[in-house]
């Protein structure tokens, strides 16, 4: 049952142990009697837990292995976990070992933990995994008493209490923790009511401990956050929660539309804008849903996210989209502005990015300035996009002062382009490849302008704004 030494000329895919000096106890010691070193304070052994679920929820294949020295050991690029399942073998030299009280040459407690082990992953009472197990047996030669092994209590599934297979079971869980699944709607569906209503609870729980933790103060460490809305994630697919449906029920419904608030609104303070992104399109099939559909009622941070949303695509310059949802937004609230409801300007967050485009395109830039400033934005996740949008204003600034200017003095500069110093001045400009001499900043001639007379320009000027003014009125003859 324990595989020692190599064969020649010979591949198993087994771990093989070496025996080269000392008797057959000191070397089994040696090699078992080592406590786990790998830290496990975060390690949950649930009930979901269970080898059944190993293939079904991960895709992690099961290798039925004769050899003790390769339990739980995961091999094939932590595609498969190798399992011993002879109970009948280690209930044997338990049993000797009481009535005959001699000793093993396994240390001590090592058989009954292995058994335990067994229980873990094939708990008595669970008939999914009965049934599952008994049609594996015959094909795969298994010890039918693999699954006889008793049923481990809350207390005896902490981590703490292996010893021998510690860090082995603190791998497997993480692979198990970490892996996505592939067919969660039919593993949801064989489900029986019993353990779906008992997996709901737990889950449920789960996902709100999750998401204290993400909604502390002080926020957790940037990675443990990404652990944490990974976990998250995780525990909505457990609920079948990730979309809503007309079964999904209104207080789960409430979490699930949280948890992907937060994630949100997390992603963005960790400047992840892609994350963000993907987080609002999952929260769209959420925000068409009417406020009752929820428990408690409401519409959660809709206004907030949606907010960030439209800010995120001023800054990028997708005034295509921006409207696309603003107009979306507008065809909502249209009918309820009757009924006393506040407009999207009024909105805290969605009337924030409204304004800063309608400046932008006004050219109003003094109070966009303003606007983006330490106290103009509603909350901190909007000053995320504050740099962005100052270096936006800064560029179409740039942009119509060398066409306006043949050149400006560096003071009048500072004031136009908000810079803090003259000397800022100098090398945002040396960015834009414009020339500083005497106090001045040069503009590079514009293409075509070679040659022309500050008349020319003002005459230029005047034809096109008496153009512009043609133009609306004969669109205001047309409405």
């Amino acid at each position: 049952m324990v595989e020692v030494g190599c064969i020649p000329n010979s591949f198993s895919g087994r771990k093989e142990l070496k025996w080269e000096h000392g008797s057959l106890q000191e070397f089994i010691h040696t090699h078992f009697g080592v406590p786990g070193k790998l830290n496990n304070e975060r390690v949950k052994l649930e009930r979901l837990f269970v080898a059944r679920n190993l293939e079904r929820i991960t895709g992690i294949s099961i290798f039925w292995t004769n050899n003790l020295a390769d339990h739980l050991r995961m091999m094939e690029h932590d595609t498969q976990v190798a399992i011993f399942h002879h109970a009948s073998f280690l209930e044997m030299i338990r049993t000797s070992l009481a009535e005959c009280q001699a000793s093993t040459i396994f240390p001590e407690g090592f058989i009954g933990e292995t058994l335990r082990t067994l229980a873990l992953l094939f708990p008595q009472s669970d008939v999914a995994t009965r049934k599952w197990f008994l049609k594996l047996r015959k094909a795969r030669h298994l010890d039918m008493n693999a699954i006889k092994c008793g049923q481990l209590r809350a207390e005896d599934r902490q981590i703490e209490t292996f010893r021998f297979w510690r860090d082995r079971i603190v791998i497997l869980k993480q692979v198990f923790d970490e892996a996505e699944p592939n067919t969660w709607s039919q593993w949801w569906s064989d489900l029986d009511p019993y353990h779906i209503k008992t997996l709901l609870t737990m889950s449920t729980k789960d996902l709100t401990a999750t998401l204290q933790q993400l909604q502390s103060h002080p926020s957790p460490h940037p990675e443990k956050i990404s652990t944490l809305l990974s976990t998250a994630k995780r525990q909505l697919l457990q609920l079948n929660a990730l979309l809503p449906t007309p079964s999904t029920s209104p207080h789960i419904l409430h979490l699930a539309r949280e948890t992907l608030e937060t994630g949100a609104l997390l992603s963005i303070r960790l400047q992840n804008i892609d994350a963000f992104t993907r987080y609002f399109q999952q929260l769209a099939p959420f925000y068409e849903l009417p406020a009752s559909s929820y428990s408690p009622p409401g519409e959660g941070q809709r206004s907030k996210v949606t907010g960030l949303y439209l800010l995120l695509l001023l800054t990028k310059g997708d005034y295509a989209e921006f409207h696309t949802v603003l107009e979306g937004l507008e065809t909502e609230v249209g009918g309820e502005r009757g009924k006393g409801s506040k407009g999207l300007e009024e909105d805290k967050f969605i009337g924030y990015p409204v304004k800063l485009e309608r400046w932008l395109m006004e050219g109003s830039y003094d109070r966009v300035w303003k606007a983006v400033g330490r106290e103009g934005v509603p909350s901190e996740e909007f000053g995320v996009f504050s740099e962005v949008l100052i270096g936006t204003i800064r560029s179409e600034i740039a942009s119509c002062s060398e066409k306006a200017y043949a050149s400006l003095p560096v003071p009048n500069a500072k004031n136009l382009l908000f810079l803090d110093s003259e000397g800022g001045v100098v090398e945002f400009a040396r960015s834009r490849r414009w020339v500083v001499k005497d106090g001045r900043i040069w503009f590079p001639l514009q293409q075509g302008e070679e040659g022309r007379t500050e008349k020319d320009i003002l005459v230029a000027s005047e034809q096109v704004i008496e153009n512009a003014i043609g133009y609306a009125r004969e669109l205001e003859t047309i409405v």
